[in-house]
């Protein structure tokens, strides 16, 4: 069998030929690197690139809110000595041992520091917690001896009562106690919704609230919506601190919020607590953050192009691409990070 014999290629063809295949793999190697870097088409087939300005921007969302701040504790009734009230006690008053908070018959009704209520005369012969109690507080204000606080009513504090009677009173000289003279009161800050006023007939109890102590109880109320947690903050207008949304109760579309202070402390100093009577009861505005408020770069949606990887670029006027991440987006603007700070402008399609 024969073969025929390849014609070699002359010099001329073979650089002609050379030429054209190298032209042709350029070309394939240009389109391959311009399919991959083209930009996307733009909206309604514009021939010139449309570009947006990247901005610093605030994003956040809130809700006006609307606040009861309420200082009224558990409700007391204290009992009072029988007469005319010849001195009124003040509206809101801090417990504290001797304190002289109103007067009937010219005799005073005397505050004592003390966890039981006295809801009976004592005398000698009386004994249980109340004369305890009454003898603490004798021992404090340095009337009664030390070591004699045994909740035996005898000699010894029926003579300090005296001494404690006269020193109110030069001319009383009862070495007994009257139900409602004394008020055996729990440390705190009290309010009276209804005080006595003078030439009035002393009433047979005296109404009153304990304050809250660690400042108001404050609650908000608003629609249910998914945003909702424990934890968010609230701002009042007359707090220099945020409140806290501590707990969330839900009741049809409406929840009732239960705010602390976010420092732990009372916003009692922003408020002048404590309050008079006719305030116990405080209703302020506020704006609930449903949303954290966060600053930095924004652009606008359209300017985001998504990638492969599920992830978003941007297209500065140099036409790089910059690989970026969307914080937040709201009111048609996302909240970026990425993107160096020199990018001005960035193309929207």
């Amino acid at each position: 069998m024969t073969y025929k014999r390849l014609r070699t290629l002359t010099t001329p063809v073979a650089l002609l030929t050379t030429l054209g295949i190298g032209f042709l793999c350029g070309g394939l190697a240009i389109s391959t690197l311009v399919s991959r870097t083209a930009a996307p088409v733009l909206p309604d087939d514009a021939t010139e690139p449309v570009y947006a300005a990247v901005t610093e921007r605030s994003f956040g969302r809130d809700i006006p809110i609307t606040i009861r701040a309420d200082w009224a504790g558990e409700p007391l009734s204290m009992p009072l000595a029988n007469g005319i009230i010849t001195r009124r006690p003040t509206p809101t008053f801090d417990a504290r041992d001797n304190l002289v908070l109103l007067e009937i018959d010219d005799e005073p009704v005397v505050v004592a520091i003390a966890e039981t209520v006295m809801y009976r005369s004592l005398s000698v012969g009386s004994q249980g917690e109340d004369v305890k109690q009454l003898q603490d507080f004798l021992e404090r204000v340095g009337i009664l001896e030390p070591g004699l606080t045994d909740g035996t009513y005898r000699s010894a504090t029926a003579e300090a009562v005296k001494a404690f009677n006269q020193s109110h009173s030069p001319s009383n000289g009862q070495d007994e106690v009257p139900l409602g003279r004394i008020l055996f009161l729990p440390p705190g800050t009290y309010s009276l919704p209804n005080p006595p006023v003078t030439g009035q007939i002393a009433p047979t109890t005296l109404e009153m609230n304990q304050l809250s102590a660690g400042g108001p109880m404050m609650t908000g109320l608003v629609g249910i919506l998914p945003e909702l947690a424990t934890g968010q903050r609230v701002y009042v207008d007359e707090f220099e601190d945020p409140l806290v949304v501590a707990d969330i109760t839900a009741d049809g579309n409406e929840a009732e919020l239960i705010l602390t202070s976010a420092n732990g402390g009372s916003p009692c100093p922003s408020l002048d607590c404590p309050v008079e009577p006719a305030s116990l009861q405080v209703i302020l505005s506020g704006r609930l953050e449903l949303v954290a408020e966060q600053r930095g770069l924004s652009v606008p949606v359209s300017a985001l192009y998504p990638t492969t990887d599920g992830g978003a670029e941007v297209i500065a006027a140099d036409s790089r691409r910059w690989p970026v991440k969307a914080v937040v987006v709201q009111a048609g603007f996302a909240l970026i990070e990425g993107l160096p700070d020199n990018v001005r402008e960035v193309r929207i399609g």
